[in-house]
């Protein structure tokens, strides 16, 4: 039986190389370093397979290290493999915040503070063994903590669990996969690949800390949070399908996401705002004292290609986790033809206020000149995911 998905109970056997045939089912070598036979290690002609397991094969003849075979082995799956289509990068910490006088006690190396979280977006439990990180990280879940991940749950792997458990505590400790040290996340952005136990692709993707990329992430605390629905598996290399997180420190083994509550076309508090742009924007529909412009306009200085001019500035809040909601801003000459596009408007910046909220500033891609120019008006547009 070659290795691979297979049934329960298929039944393995053990051929060749002369001498008894020692194996583990575990992944490790059945041959100690100094040439003795492992403790974890056990020798028969077969094995029947009840779970999934690493099974390593030597056969030994005589004493020694030159007395045993070389290394046979392979992965016999049972279940469902861990694939694109039931396992996510779900929110990666690659920039994390500088450790506190009390962390510092266990690491003074911000990465140390690193963590990746993975989900399982399936219907049925997948199995982990053999899946690992061939790009970003080294990490292979074969060594790891957890054999296996039910559905909709979320688990880690950290760079340095004592300095994770000094910062969230220890009550995520039971979804810790393992350790990625001495390896680290690279704050400038780079390639994570993950792969399962027959080197098919689950996601690889470059990640990055600069527009198109949601760049707060790349603020020391915030993390990086894949957008998605339970069961949904967006594509990672879009950074459209990224965000921030809405608090320093990211939500590990959770979400920080906020649904819209209620009819999106009502309004509660009578301020002429509908409640879904309220819910998009970080405001309650019962406090009518909320009213008025949810927009700032001004004129502001900026330095293109080394020449300065004016041009429009436009700023206004938006909540970063409200992930089933999109918020465009459109500028245009009448109340027509509106453009959102890089030919008419340029993100200026983004800035995290640490209580899910940005505010977020624009500017016109044109110079403005107040005797030239007309005038433009500005609208938000929010839309249903």
């Amino acid at each position: 039986m070659s290795p691979g998905l297979v049934s329960l109970g298929t039944t393995v056997s053990f051929s060749g190389g002369g001498g008894t045939i020692y194996y583990t089912t575990d992944g490790t070598d059945p041959r100690l370093p100094g040439g003795g036979v492992s403790a974890s290690a056990s020798t028969s002609l077969s094995i029947e397979v009840n779970s999934t397991m690493v099974v390593t094969a030597r056969a030994r003849s005589g004493t020694g290290l030159t007395s045993w075979s070389g290394p046979a082995q392979g992965t016999f799956l049972v279940g469902t493999p861990a694939a694109a289509s039931n396992l996510v990068v779900s929110e990666m910490m690659y920039a994390p915040a500088t450790p506190s006088v009390a962390e510092q006690a266990v690491s003074a190396d911000p990465s140390d503070f690193e963590w990746i979280e993975l989900r399982n977006v399936g219907s049925e439990v997948i199995q982990l063994a053999d899946v690992r990180f061939e790009a970003g990280i080294d990490f292979d879940f074969t060594s790891g903590n957890l054999a296996t991940l039910a559905p909709g749950a979320r688990m880690l792997v950290v760079r340095n669990q004592a300095a994770f458990e000094a910062r969230y505590g220890t009550s995520f400790s039971a979804s810790i996969a393992g350790e990625f040290g001495p390896s680290r996340l690279d704050n400038a952005g780079e390639r994570i690949h993950l792969v399962n136990a027959f080197g098919s692709t689950i996601q690889d993707f470059t990640y990055g800390d600069a527009f198109p990329w949601p760049g707060e992430s790349g603020f020391p605390g915030y993390s990086l949070v894949l957008v998605q629905g339970m069961g949904a598996t967006p594509d990672h290399g879009d950074p459209g399908n990224w965000r921030s997180s809405g608090f320093i420190g990211g939500s590990p083994v959770g979400s920080d996401q906020t649904g819209l509550v209620g009819d999106p076309m009502a309004d509660l508090d009578q301020d002429g705002i509908a409640n879904s742009i309220e819910h998009a924007l970080g405001k309650n529909d019962t406090d009518g004292g909320e009213g008025g412009s949810v927009m700032e306009v001004g004129v502001q200085n900026f330095s293109v290609n080394e020449i300065t001019n004016n041009f429009l500035v436009i700023s206004f809040r938006r909540k970063i986790t409200a992930d089933d909601v999109s918020v465009v801003l459109q500028i245009g000459s009448d109340l027509t033809n509106w453009l959102s596009d890089q030919s008419a408007i340029v993100i200026v910046s983004q800035v995290n206020s640490n209580d899910r909220l940005s505010l977020v500033t624009y500017r016109s891609a044109q110079p403005f000149d107040p005797e030239l120019n007309e005038g433009f008006f500005f609208r938000l547009a929010v839309s249903e995911k």
